[in-house]
């Protein structure tokens, strides 16, 4: 008895006798999967300076320091905090600031202000150690420095002595004496009589208070800006609050280091006596070397908090964390989406239909606030779409028209089709 054909429309039978096709096909796929990772892309070859660049910044990436902080949880969410620490407008503005080259080299500028940022710590812990009455941190980091001479040998003794003067003591280094006096110790007015200035012990010890608070919090804020430093090195982490941190915890700390020196220089030294009336003994402050050495010192960290405020107002943050109505198409590596048009809302946070969720969508800013899809389905569309053109590309890979190739074709195209 004859055989009757099959109807064109029906599947083709898997055929008898080739066990091992599929495995054939499947390392086929898989040797076309390699080439395809190892071709370079066109187009995508930097030249010159950028090629230089991105490999130094691969260098920097590589490095286990500094380490990558995650965004603290009030910046991710939506809630109170979200709108009191990143949606509001100041913040926002703050975002907003900066130029499109800056942002390029995001990574090499920051790394040199955190680089900058930890000498500054250095540096304000030094003046910090004069908090301390041990004569060896008075001797090596006073907050002034003068000579004493005496006068009249029959008062004074013919003292001669170097003083070195600090937030909670005073230092006389003399031949016969090398000892500290503290501003709130007892004794204070009774030591410091022999050199006419015991009515400056209550003058100092008011001072040293003020500037003393000062110097710990201007310590403090270069620790804030060390965090802001290394969030804001990768884009990712960024955001309008840590920007606006950066920039106000610089400001602070140079302003605060700077009034703890400029209040010390008025109330305490500007008024401590030169010489008395009787003119028995004379005090000189030295402005030599050595005393512009430590103001250099004071200076220096002010200055780098002034470099650090231009590196982190010249680098904005991402558009998507300052925008809304974020484009969701595919953007290069290491890169932010564009922003086409701003979306006109009465409030900041916009609000989606209450049948849609509603989030962060893993750690891109361009999906915050952005209403979430059913994005399953849509995965799974996505990979049956790949498996058909990769099964495509076997057959012609091997040049023949099998039969297990056309039969998983039309499982995949009769599966996206449905």
């Amino acid at each position: 008895m004859a055989e009757v054909p099959a109807p064109l429309n029906d599947k083709p039978s898997i055929p008898n006798g080739e066990p091992r096709t599929s495995e054939v096909l499947t390392e086929a796929m898989a040797e076309a999967i390699a080439q395809k990772a190892q071709e370079p892309e066109k187009g995508q070859q930097p030249k010159g300076c950028s090629s230089r660049l991105q490999r130094f910044e691969q260098c920097l990436d590589r490095l286990p320091f500094p380490p990558s902080i995650a965004p603290l949880r009030c910046l991710r969410r939506e809630g109170c905090a979200f709108r009191c620490c990143e949606a509001n407008k100041c913040c926002f503005r703050f975002g907003s600031l900066g130029c499109q080259i800056c942002g390029n080299f995001r990574k090499l500028l920051l790394m040199v202000s955190l680089s900058l940022s930890m000498i500054g710590v250095l540096l304000r812990a030094l003046p910090a150690a004069a908090l301390s009455t041990d004569r060896g941190n008075l001797h090596s980091y006073p907050w002034a420095y003068g000579d004493y001479s005496c006068l009249q040998q029959n008062k004074c003794g013919g003292l001669e002595a170097k003083i070195y003067i600090g937030l909670e003591s005073l230092l006389v280094d003399a031949p016969q004496m090398y000892k500290a006096i503290p501003w709130a110790a007892d004794d204070c007015v009774a030591n410091l009589s022999s050199l006419g200035a015991g009515s400056y012990c209550s003058i100092c010890r008011d001072a040293s208070r003020g500037c003393a608070a000062m110097a710990f919090l201007s310590i403090a804020c270069s620790l804030f800006n060390l965090w802001a430093d290394i969030q804001r090195m990768r884009a990712m982490n960024d955001h309008n609050f840590i920007k606006a941190v950066a920039i106000v915890s610089n400001i602070l700390g140079a302003l605060q280091l700077m009034l703890a020196v400029s209040i010390f220089q008025m109330l305490c030294v500007a008024e401590f006596p030169l010489e008395d009336a009787d003119q028995t003994f004379s005090f000189k402050v030295s402005v030599g070397r050595w005393a512009l050495k430590r103001l250099d010192d004071k200076a220096s960290a002010c200055g780098i908090n002034f470099f650090n405020v231009l590196v982190h107002w010249a680098i904005s943050v991402p558009e998507a964390r300052w925008k809304s109505g974020a484009v969701m198409d595919p953007a290069p590596p290491n890169f932010w989406p564009s922003i086409e048009r701003p979306l006109k809302l009465q409030s900041v946070v916009p609000e989606a239909h209450a049948a849609v969720a509603q989030g962060w969508v893993g750690d891109d800013p361009a999906s915050v606030l952005v209403p979430v899809h059913d994005r399953p389905v849509e995965q799974a569309a996505e990979a049956d779409a790949e498996a058909l053109e990769m099964w495509m590309r076997c057959c012609n890979h091997l040049q023949s028209e099998n039969v297990t190739c056309l039969y998983h074709i039309w499982n995949l195209d009769e599966t996206s089709l449905n």
